[in-house]
This record gives C-alpha cells, sequence and structure tokens, in this order.
C-alpha cells in the first residue's frame, strides 16, 4: 500500500517516559501477586526466571503447569495492566511532576507522523497500554482500523477516565482485508500486540505475550491484518522510522526490520537513553541485531524529556531531529 514517508515505532520505553514500568517492573509486579505467592510452581519458576514474558510463556504452555497455576498468572498479567494503567491514567503534566515531559510538544512530535487519505501516515506500536487514547488529544485524530472507537478516546475526555465496560472492545474472528481496513483514513494508530482493553476472537482477555508472539498474531484475525500492514509498508518504498522505547527484543520485529533494511527500503533513526555503544550491544546480542544497526541513520541519545522539557523550550535535539529526520530547515 501506499503510505507516508515516515513511520513511528514505540515499544515500552516510551511510556515509561511517564512513569509507566519497563519489563523488568512487570516481573515484580507478577511476583508480587497474592496468587502467584499462592502458587508454589509459579513462584518457583519466577524466581529462577526474572523474563516475564519466557516465565509466563512457560506457565501456559508446559504440562507441568495446573490449571489453576495458569489463572494465577493469568490473574496476575490482567492486575499488572491494569496497574499500568492507572499509572497511565493518573499522569498529568506539570512542571513539579516525577515526569514532566512537555506533552504538549509530544503531541505535536506525533502529529507530524499524520498523511494523506490516498498516502495514511502511520504510528505502529508495540505497546499494550492505553497511552496515547489517554493524552493524545490534540492534533489529526488517529483512525485504530477494524476498532470501533469510543467517541472519548484521543480526546481529554478520557484522560482521567477509569476503563469501563464501555471502553472494552471484542475483536472480530473474520479475517480482515489489510487495504481495505486502511482506506479512507490518513492517520493509522496500529497496536501489533493488541491491547489491554481488547478481548480477542474467543473471547479472552489475551494480549500477545511470551514467546511464539507470531503465532499469536496469526491465531486472531485482526492482529495477523495489521502484521501484514507492518510487513508490506516497511518492506515496500522508501522510508524513514523513528523508534522510541523499543529494546530489540522481538525476534519477529526485527526479522522485518532487517529484511527493510536490507532492501534499502527504510532508513532507521532511534532515540534511547543508553549510549550509542550500548545500544549497539543490546542490538547484536538480539536476533538480526547486526542487521539491524548497519541500518541506523540517525541516533538521538536522551529521553522524551530531553527533546520535551517541562518547561516547552525548543531544545537543541528536537531541533536536530526535525533537521535529520523531518529534513526540516
Amino acid at each position: 500500500m501506499q503510505a507516508a514517508d515516515h513511520i513511528l515505532l514505540t515499544g515500552a520505553g516510551f511510556t515509561h517516559n511517564f512513569g509507566a514500568p519497563l519489563a523488568r517492573d512487570v516481573w515484580n509486579l507478577i511476583f508480587n501477586h497474592p496468587e502467584v505467592q499462592g502458587a508454589p510452581n509459579v513462584r518457583g519458576l519466577f524466581l529462577e526466571n526474572q523474563d516475564f514474558e519466557e516465565a509466563y510463556n512457560i506457565t501456559i504452555s508446559d504440562s507441568r503447569f495446573t490449571p489453576a497455576d495458569r489463572q494465577a498468572i493469568q490473574s496476575a498479567v490482567r492486575e499488572a495492566f491494569e496497574y499500568i494503567d492507572r499509572t497511565v491514567r493518573d499522569w498529568l503534566f506539570t512542571v513539579n511532576s516525577p515526569h514532566p515531559v512537555n506533552v504538549y510538544g509530544v503531541q505535536k512530535f506525533i502529529s507530524r507522523f499524520a498523511g494523506s487519505k490516498s498516502r495514511p501516515g502511520l504510528y505502529f506500536t508495540l505497546n499494550q497500554d492505553l497511552f496515547l487514547e489517554r493524552h493524545y488529544y490534540n492534533g489529526e485524530r488517529p483512525a485504530m482500523v477494524g476498532i470501533q472507537h469510543h467517541p472519548d478516546w484521543f480526546s481529554s475526555r478520557f484522560l482521567n477516565q477509569k476503563l469501563g465496560h464501555e471502553h472494552w472492545r471484542n475483536l472480530t474472528s473474520t479475517a480482515l482485508d489489510v487495504s481495505g481496513l486502511c482506506a479512507g483514513h490518513s492517520f493509522l494508530y496500529v497496536k501489533l500486540h493488541g491491547s489491554s482493553n481488547w478481548f480477542s476472537s474467543d473471547g479472552q482477555q489475551r494480549m500477545v505475550i511470551g514467546r511464539g508472539k507470531l503465532g499469536q498474531i496469526a491465531a486472531e484475525p485482526l492482529l495477523a491484518a495489521y502484521w501484514e500492514l507492518f510487513t508490506q509498508v516497511l518492506t515496500s518504498g522508501n522510508r524513514r522510522i523513528f523508534v522510541i522505547g523499543y529494546g530489540f527484543c522481538d525476534e519477529h520485529v526485527n526479522q522485518v526490520l532487517a529484511k527493510a533494511i536490507d532492501g534499502n527500503h527504510i532508513e532507521l533513526f532511534v532515540l534511547s537513553q543508553k549510549p550509542a555503544s550500548d545500544l549497539k550491544a543490546t542490538m547484536q546480542s538480539k536476533p538480526f541485531g547486526d542487521r539491524i544497526w548497519k541500518g541506523l541513520r540517525g541516533y538521538f541519545s536522551g529521553t522524551l524529556l530531553d527533546v520535551f522539557p517541562a518547561d516547552q523550550s525548543e531544545s537543541a535535539m528536537w531541533r536536530d531531529i526535525n533537521r535529520k529526520f523531518f529534513s526540516a530547515p
């Protein structure tokens, strides 16, 4: 499909700029849950394995674990995401906030990725939280294709609302056409791993977590269509992708990035608080990381707070991003 030249991809580190936990902190939330503490097999597994996604996957798929064990970890994961949503819901931009990122600057940045109906802009995310639905309310409103929008999403009305029954969505079990989904939209917000307020097509509250993520995606028609869109857009045309908060840990995502870079279809730009040497070491320890590193065209060492400071001034880093990524004078 035809798409705008500039693409955004975010991971958990994006929302961490506003106080949400990273994966290592989600381990704590799950381990501390009373049901996990009351399930000796699950507790023992978590003591041995600090990768919560791997521990989750083992508990769900390994026959050594009982239905009660699986219920315990699913309850813990559900409450962990409820905690994340409370954190997101309670965050407000103030100069004295513990995370005083200028959200208006972030909103303007995100709106730069909007396109046109003939060449829609794309914001892909691996996050399942509701930060964007709650805190992006200036700029062009994005479409979440295949999902019936609640009128309060992407407006200040949803900023502090508790998640109610009316905000939950059931995914279709019918196969979906990617081009048909995108037709008529100029800005798309695509949650590749699902959302914490979605029920899967079989009626379960299930998100793409753990190992075998590509298989989980393929089993859900909407997510399969999203993944086809991600693959098509990145591996065709000549585009630039800006990555924030993704640790390059997902093999299936890395494989598409590497293929796109090898074919000279994308130029990669990254915002990370890691020094470049640490980012290189991290990438090269992950699947396809060597190939991805070779496609890096721009690197900005800092956080969103560095780019969009609390005093709402225009930072030197933001000017640099404008010149080098958006090619603005």
